[in-house]
């Protein structure tokens, strides 16, 4: 898209017009992630506490790891890690005004058991790369939208009165070659490179990408972006069996910004502010920010600026330490077990708490000193 040049007589580039498409293209691939990653947040909530609280059990509470009952409820835990292509394809097509159930069967396709990991399979004699594709993301990430541009198409130009036997047949039968062959693996080598990338910054500059992503993440919330760079987190987590940046980074931005709104809490003079700052600080702490970036970091702005700080000292901190979370969970203190190895040993989890601890207090110490001298003015 592009005007003529009165003089050259040449099309020059509209630059505001391509700048505006790149952003709106941006913030819908944002609100994809979003909108699909969201609704399935509380399986792996669920799996990771389940996997945690065995943890427990069998480490402390003398629980036989080959008994029955820890045997089911691993069983529901990694379930759940196991078919998330199948929930996420799910929300996926909802999200794009696909009907559901075709999502879901996507998901359920790339997981059975002929197609799943499967060696020398072709379809007309292309070859198929075999991609294992359980707790993958990327794969199912790509093909829905795939089959959703198929499905609006295909509902556009075809009868209604063939659509309700036919629209869901001829869907699958035009998107799952085209996510064998193509898609799938493009998105699993994605994953797979992805975290090869991330492990090499791990190796490479860990303390800068640690401070980055532990400044970012009070911001990323804010933005809308977290549950984004959730798919990318868990994709993570998925391919080496633990987190020690995104997790980490999100457990001490998290308490930071607990850290600041109790600091407005302590500055504040008026009874309200002081009131709210110091109830959303301690839920803060404890894994919900939403009160305290909405309620105090937002409303103030030099909270949300010792936040980031905060965090940022708090993910080096556990750079440092090579903090590793071992299952998936909400950032905070409530779900701190998630931080306990499966041997058993206490090290990581106390390790994490003093993450906490020390996130918390830069984060305080950051907004104090920015807010101090002009803290009635501010606060009230």
């Amino acid at each position: 898209m592009g005007v003529m040049d009165e003089y050259t007589g040449e099309k020059r580039v509209n630059r505001t017009s391509v700048g505006e498409s790149l952003r709106g293209s941006g913030r819908k691939v944002m609100d994809f992630l979003s909108g699909t990653v969201g609704p399935v947040i509380p399986i792996y909530m669920c799996c990771g506490m389940i996997m945690a609280f065995l943890t427990i059990c069998t480490a402390f509470l003398g629980f036989d790891a080959n008994s029955g009952v820890v045997k089911i409820f691993n069983g529901v835990a990694n379930a759940g890690f196991y078919f998330i292509p199948i929930a996420l394809g799910w929300s996926a097509a909802d999200k794009l005004g696909v009907q559901p159930a075709l999502g879901a069967l996507l998901g359920m396709s790339l997981l059975y058991s002929t197609i799943n990991g499967a060696h020398g399979l072709d379809i007309f004699g292309i070859p198929v790369y075999a991609v294992s594709y359980n707790g993958t993301f990327l794969p199912i990430m790509l093909g829905v939208p795939f089959l959703a541009v198929v499905f609006h198409l295909l509902k556009r130009i075809m009868p209604k009165a063939m659509q309700g036997f036919l629209l869901p047949v001829a869907t699958m039968i035009i998107t799952v070659p085209v996510v064998l062959l193509a898609l799938g693996p493009v998105g699993y080598v994605a994953g797979t490179g992805f975290s090869v990338v991330f492990q090499w910054l791990q190796a490479h500059v860990r303390f800068l990408a640690s401070a980055l992503w532990g400044a970012f993440c009070p911001i990323g919330v804010v933005a809308g972006m977290d549950k984004a760079v959730f798919a990318i987190n868990m994709n993570y987590m998925n391919s080496v069996g633990y987190d020690n940046l995104f997790c980490p980074g999100a457990l001490a931005a998290n308490a930071a910004v607990g850290g600041s709104a109790l600091a407005v809490g302590v500055l504040a003079k008026r009874g309200e502010t002081r009131e709210l700052s110091l109830s959303a600080g301690v839920t803060a702490v404890l894994g919900i920010t939403e009160p305290a970036l909405y309620g105090v970091c937002l409303e103030f702005g030099r909270p949300l600026i010792g936040a980031s700080i905060g965090g940022a000292i708090g993910a080096v901190f556990g750079a440092f330490v090579d903090l590793k979370q071992y299952s998936w969970a909400g950032p905070g203190l409530m779900t701190s077990p998630t931080y306990i190895s499966a041997d058993g040993n206490m090290t990581n989890f106390f390790l994490c708490l003093a993450t906490i601890a020390l996130s918390a207090a830069a984060g305080f110490v950051a907004t104090y000193v920015m807010s101090r001298r002009d803290a009635a003015k501010i606060y009230g």
